[in-house]
């Protein structure tokens, strides 16, 4: 399993990660395992895979809640692997079924040298994000930056602060 992504709701544990399959890459097919206990019994949700989109089914980070809706971030893997993140909002999560709509994505356009976005987690009121981009050498480059960002009214906003020591 690539990714793995827990996630705790309705008194269960639910277990977010990519499968290969027969004819199926690492990045192209979402499946749910479902627990009452982390040292429980784990079984696969009945409409495995949930989604089979090489552009958003592998995880991206921890479901969050956005103006009220359950938000699970994919990576699109499409072309390359860690190419961008979409978030989508899940529509239904329970023991017998799955639905996801895609309604955003975070590129890499909004960082000069970012050449992918990978992960978006939020924690303590902290957003974080990483992306990658071409160091030189085994080393990041000399000066290089962290970066913030908040969702905002009309979309995602950057915020660059140069890292500190």
């Amino acid at each position: 399993m690539s990714d793995p992504t827990l996630h705790r709701q309705d008194g269960k544990l639910w277990l977010f990660g990519t499968v290969s399959e027969a004819r199926a890459r690492a990045n192209d097919e979402l499946h749910i395992y479902i627990a009452d206990a982390l040292d429980g019994v784990w079984w696969p949700h009945p409409a495995n895979p949930v989604v089979s989109d090489r552009g958003r089914a592998r995880p991206a980070g921890r479901l969050f809640f956005r103006n009220g809706h359950l938000i699970r971030p994919g990576q699109d893997c499409s072309g390359r692997y860690g190419r961008a993140v979409v978030l989508n909002r899940v529509d239904a999560l329970n023991e017998r079924a799955y639905a996801e709509t895609p309604i955003g994505r975070i590129d890499s356009s909004g960082l000069p040298g970012n050449r992918g976005t990978h992960t978006v987690n939020y924690a303590g009121g902290l957003e974080f994000l990483d992306g990658r981009t071409r160091a030189h050498g085994n080393r990041a480059p000399r000066g290089a930056q962290t970066r913030r960002q908040s969702l905002e009214e009309g979309g995602w906003a950057w915020k660059i602060r140069k890292k500190e020591g």
